[in-house]
């Protein structure tokens, strides 16, 4: 027998396979794996048994639209997924540093609108205690000046 061509027995009982040939569940261009059929490996394992269970994604449930998919399909939609979930986290980052900026900007106004109007206040409040205090002198004056005509007038 002919050891080179595929289906043929080797010695060992196997069947063995041209060295320049790809084994037909690695062969993309066969339309049952475009069509993401459930090929088994040597084993007998099914492929997308394994792959389900691997744990490696997030949605481990089989979904109808998954099956209907290649295996280069499948790939794919998962880098379409991975894909989609960077730009949402990089969206939501954006998002929670826009609102951190607008909340730094909103405290920073607040700041100076308070230091403003504390500014004022502090002003009106020299201004009334100068204006007591003057007050208080033009009295103090006053009662010393009719002291002394008091005294003045009964000399």
């Amino acid at each position: 027998s002919d050891s080179g061509e595929i289906g043929m027995e080797n010695e060992g009982g196997g069947k063995k396979r041209k060295n320049n040939e790809m084994s037909h569940d690695l062969d993309e261009s066969d339309p049952q794996y475009l069509m993401g059929s459930n090929f088994s490996d040597d084993r007998g394992d099914d492929i997308h048994h394994w792959s389900m269970n691997s744990g490696s994604s997030n949605n481990t449930a089989s979904t109808a639209e998954d099956d209907d998919l290649s295996v280069i399909g499948t790939i794919h939609v998962r880098q379409l997924k991975k894909d989609l979930k960077m730009k949402e986290k990089a969206l939501l980052m954006n998002h929670a540093a826009e609102i951190k900026w607008e909340r730094r900007k909103y405290k920073k106004a607040t700041r100076e609108l308070k230091m403003k109007h504390q500014q004022k206040v502090d002003l009106l409040l020299r201004q009334c205690v100068d204006e007591r205090h003057r007050l208080r002198e033009e009295i103090s004056n006053r009662m010393d000046e009719l002291v002394r005509n008091q005294d003045l007038s009964t000399q």
